[in-house]
């Protein structure tokens, strides 16, 4: 990203956001083409509620005339979708993110004791939002309309996020999304049945592989030679399998529509020929075997018996409690000098090795790969040994998952990156040692995004327990490019399938909205 380009790309983000009075204020009217019932996506998960927490192919030529693409002989989308923008009456329409359900309150910020006599909404439910909003206790609530009974009340912003574009998405059947165990194989399964069917607008390539011997996948979606470029990677930490799931269905979702859905009016065709997005889908195949199905499935002996060792030590150190969001979970106490089994009140059950497979993060080495990057990696004082999590490897970009994306990244010039991990419903932006240009570019970014996907902003020179060592971390350093590690999902990794529908739903439209900003 030259230098001109990162100044009118953030420009616009700026001038975007102080003029806004209220959340997602980028709006452009493109009349509404047929209506359309709403729809609501009841959750399976039962623990959830509306709290907050903390083989490679020849690449395919893209058509230059997107408008007669041939995707294939079998599921064409229908022509006939609905598109918002704002309406006669002055509302916009939105759709619930809550992770399981939100409350629609009276007055912002007051849910009553007895929940059987208010409405809850479930992610999928349809709103109309006419710009009321107010701040109570530093939570930001909008007064919404609930499109199909017009029953009116206030939900609090992160749980609705505005549609642009609402196509019907019945056939988009190859990327499962009803099973959380979204395997390594299932997704090579779907990467070659997507890329049959939309081989004119999603082409693969293996930019390397884990220590077993696993493709890592680059997708690309849109034209090879386009413009600009943005780089995507998910599932870097094993137990935060569900982002490939995400990635997988958006792919899926835009090479569907490619040529007839649209955002803020221009064409998805229109906006990938112009940027492309280059997509890792599982960067750590072996750390999302070993959370999802046990270290055994790997083959690989001596990899069964490193994880085993890592248990051993690292089980005397997590406790089973609650985090500050108020669910179970695994915290390790290993940086308390202080610790005492004895003295913990919930230390009383020690963790099984199949639950400390489970919350594995690390790849087949016991090495975090977001700590195994060249940002500052001398600094980091974390882990000294191989472990689910949190150790950073006996030297930087050591591994060979690490090393495939350092050098997908110096290939190609890109005007941004995402890296898409769970959990916490936040948005992490900027690193100590960044300039105050890049720093405020950053910010800039993290605030546009936020409008598309409404999760809280948190600054990485501010924010607990951070350290460098990440992709984004390096990225800004030594590249000087805007990069964002994208938190989805509320619960406890590994996040459950019923978190999926509300989580899909933010991300939707933030691929074709961030592209409209290089349109």
């Amino acid at each position: 990203m030259n230098g001109d380009l990162i100044h009118k790309f953030y420009s616009r983000i700026i001038v975007v956001f102080f003029l806004s009075v209220s959340l997602c204020t980028v709006c452009v009217g493109c009349g509404k083409v047929q209506e359309k019932s709403s729809k609501e996506v009841a959750l399976d998960d039962e623990d959830g509620s509306d709290a907050e927490s903390d083989e490679g192919s020849d690449d395919v030529t893209v058509a230059e005339d997107q408008e007669t693409t041939d995707l294939s002989d079998t599921n064409e989308p229908e022509k006939v979708y609905e598109e918002y923008g704002a309406s006669d009456d002055g509302s916009k329409v939105y759709i619930c993110t809550a992770p399981q359900y939100v409350i629609l309150q009276r007055a912002p910020g007051q849910e009553e004791e007895d929940e059987d006599d208010q409405t809850r909404l479930y992610a999928g439910t349809y709103l109309k939002w006419y710009g009321v909003e107010e701040t109570v206790d530093n939570k930001r609530y909008i007064q919404v309309t609930v499109k199909d009974t017009g029953e009116e009340g206030w939900i609090e912003y992160l749980y609705g996020v505005e549609v642009k574009c609402d196509p019907d998405i019945s056939g988009l059947d190859i990327v499962e999304t009803d099973n959380v165990l979204y395997t390594y194989d299932m997704m090579c399964r779907d990467i070659d049945a997507l890329c049959d069917r939309y081989g004119d607008v999603l082409h693969k390539s293996i930019i390397g592989s884990s220590n077993t011997g696993m493709n890592l996948y680059e997708i690309t979606l849109g034209d090879s030679d386009a413009k600009h470029h943005v780089m995507v990677q998910a599932s870097i930490h094993g137990r935060e399998y569900m982002n490939t799931q995400l990635v997988m269905k958006l792919l899926e979702y835009y090479a569907h529509f490619y040529n007839y859905a649209s955002y803020n009016g221009v064409k998805y065709a229109d906006l990938f020929n112009n940027t492309a997005f280059h997509v890792v889908t599982m960067a750590n195949p072996d750390g999302v075997t070993i959370s999802q199905l046990g270290v055994d499935a790997l083959g690989d002996p001596d990899i069964s018996d490193l994880v085993y060792e890592a248990y051993e030590r690292d089980k005397e150190t997590l406790v089973y409690e609650e985090n500050s969001n108020g669910d179970l979970t695994w915290m390790d106490y290993y940086k308390d000098k202080s610790f005492k089994r004895e003295d913990n009140p919930n230390a009383s059950r020690m963790i099984t090795y199949e639950e400390y497979q489970t919350i594995w993060k690390a790849n087949g080495h016991g090495v975090d790969l977001n700590n195994n990057f060249d940002a500052a990696w001398d600094d980091i004082d974390l882990k000294w040994n191989p472990s689910y999590g949190s150790f950073k490897g006996y030297s930087a970009v050591s591994e060979p998952e690490t090393k495939a994306l350092a050098d997908m990244v110096i290939r190609q010039d890109y005007e941004c990156y995402l890296s898409y991990h769970s959990t916490g419903q936040l948005i992490y932006y900027d690193c100590e040692g960044n300039s105050e240009t890049m720093s405020d570019t950053e910010k800039s970014f993290a605030e546009f995004m936020q409008d598309r996907i409404h999760h809280r902003t948190s600054n990485n020179k501010s924010a607990y327990n951070v350290n460098l060592g990440g992709f984004g971390d390096w990225i800004q350093l030594s590249l000087n490019k805007p990069s964002l590690t994208i938190e989805s999902g509320k619960k406890p990794c590994p996040l459950p399938i019923g978190e999926f529908a509300a989580i899909w739903l933010r991300h939707r439209e933030s691929w074709a909205a961030l592209a409209g900003e290089f349109y």
